[in-house]
């Protein structure tokens, strides 16, 4: 079960890549995808259910490192997130048993629970106990959950799944390593949309019915040549819902239509969301659709969606209309196919804000928020990916949120090593107080890199971020650890 690992992947334009060199050998490293359920104390009679996803790559051994996504689907807190980072150290103990301890740091909040988890930074160190089942492990957790600059902490068991997957990526001026099974490029995805919805339904109110807009993108990973699974990312965009999101993963199919250029599909889901005062009471959300989609080029699609969501505690529920722009990163089923090389970033770090005025104040206060950028090179300098973030520390604005979609432009420097980039994005959030209108933002940020031979790396960013509707109207600054990769890719 891949739902955790990218959380994320979308796109703005099409794919331009370079053929595959014969130096180029395959090498195999480990990934770890994880879930974990459980339900954390908010106070001594408030509960709240979270489901975790996590995405994690060995580094050193027996040590992974990555992102991790929390939600709430269970409670009064829907809309409910945290986002960070996560380091985890697990090793065998005996036979099929293993033990895991690990930490666990981000920013969050939301749900209306800005008083419990103050600026939002978010704390959860853990210990697992798993049993091997064939390929993946079963276990229970135990951990902490803090949030510093509140009120909350709870200590509680939770239930922990865990699958390991062979993560190649593509080595220079080595002896050659031999591949043992089909490899998939990327980061477990074989094609990313980016869309653009209109809900209409029950969103605010049980008895009037509220219109918004929505941008979102979503990521599928074929399983047969007609069937697929996915994860997808939603956000407020305009409208009276600023700061309210989904997360959700789900099961799809596609057919051809008459000729291969034609498809027709549907898709069910289910996951997480809430913020704004959007009624999922608990935060668990499901989701049913059908699409229609036409080939632009051998790699990209258009299509239109149809579909339903409601929340499965609350009283949310609404019928939408997207439209969809689809690009195939890694096809398994094309024939026939060709390899292409493709480099992608992994960042995690810290954004941060520091000229924001909170609804129905004077005084600027700023903050910062916990981040994780993914992004894909269409070429040596064109780049596309995705940032997401969530409040960490200061004032209280735990519980704002943003995703963004981005394009940037990467200069090399000194023999490759250092880099100067150019970017511009747009994406949705708001919560914890800031002036968001209906949820729209953009941003335009100048970054200086500096890369060691194994990939690993620090990134540094100046920028402005504005809503298109409020008054958030700010400079930025990231500090970010980068982590960098080639992979073949097949189309």
């Amino acid at each position: 079960m891949k739902i955790y690992i990218n959380i994320i992947l979308f796109l703005l334009c099409s794919m331009v890549n370079a053929n595959a060199e014969e130096s180029q050998v395959m090498t195999a490293n480990n990934a770890l995808m994880k879930m974990t359920v459980e339900n954390i104390q908010l106070t001594d009679k408030e509960s709240l259910g979270w489901v975790g996803a996590s995405y994690l790559l060995e580094t050193y051994d027996n040590i992974f490192v990555g992102a991790t996504l929390y939600g709430a689907v269970t409670g009064q807190r829907g809309g409910f997130f945290s986002l960070g980072a996560e380091a985890l150290w697990c090793k065998q103990i005996k036979d099929q048993w293993f033990s895991g301890v690990g930490i666990y740091i981000g920013g969050g909040g939301g749900g209306g629970a800005n008083n419990l988890v103050g600026g939002g930074l978010t704390i959860r160190p853990y210990f697992d106990i798993l049993y091997q089942l064939k390929d993946y492990q079963v276990g229970i957790s135990t951990s902490q959950v803090r949030f510093p600059y509140g009120t909350a902490t709870s200590r509680q068991l939770g239930f922990v799944f865990l699958s390991s997957q062979d993560f190649y990526t593509v080595k220079y001026n080595e002896q050659p390593a031999v591949a043992q099974k089909p490899v998939d490029g990327g980061i477990g995805f074989h094609r990313v949309r980016a869309t653009v919805a209109s809900y209409r339904g029950y969103l605010l109110r049980s008895d009037v019915q509220d219109t918004a807009t929505m941008l979102g993108a979503r990521s599928e990973h074929w399983m047969t040549p007609t069937s697929y699974w996915g994860v997808e990312i939603v956000g407020a965009a305009g409208g009276k819902l600023g700061g309210y999101a989904e997360y959700l993963g789900f099961l799809g199919v596609e057919y051809p239509m008459w000729t291969d250029a034609i498809n027709i599909g549907a898709r069910i889901g289910i996951g997480m969301g809430g913020g704004a005062a959007v009624l999922t009471q608990g935060g668990m959300l499901a989701k049913a659709a059908v699409n229609l989609a036409v080939d632009i080029t051998k790699d990209a699609q258009v299509s239109l969606e149809s579909g339903y969501v409601a929340a499965v505690q609350g009283a949310m529920q609404a019928q939408y209309v997207g439209v969809e722009f689809t690009v195939d990163l890694d096809n398994p089923y094309a024939e026939p196919y060709n390899f292409y090389t493709t480099d992608y970033v992994w960042h995690v770090g810290a954004f941060n804000y520091h000229t924001v005025t909170p609804s129905g104040s004077v005084n600027a206060v700023p903050f910062s928020a916990s981040e994780v950028v993914v992004n894909r090179f269409a070429n040596e300098h064109l780049y596309y990916g995705v940032h997401m973030m969530y409040a960490a520390k200061g004032g209280r604005y735990g519980g704002y949120g943003a995703a963004f979609v981005d394009l940037g432009y990467r200069i090399p420097l000194f023999e490759r090593k250092s880099s100067l980039s150019l970017e511009v994005a747009v994406g949705g959030g708001g919560g914890g107080g800031t002036s968001v209108g209906g949820g729209a933002l953009y941003m335009g940020n100048i970054y200086a890199d500096y890369q060691w031979e194994n990939g690993v790396g620090i990134r540094l960013g100046a920028g402005r971020l504005k809503a298109f509707q409020g008054t958030l109207d700010t400079a930025v600054t990231e500090f970010l650890v980068t982590y960098e990769y080639t992979v073949k890719e097949r189309r």
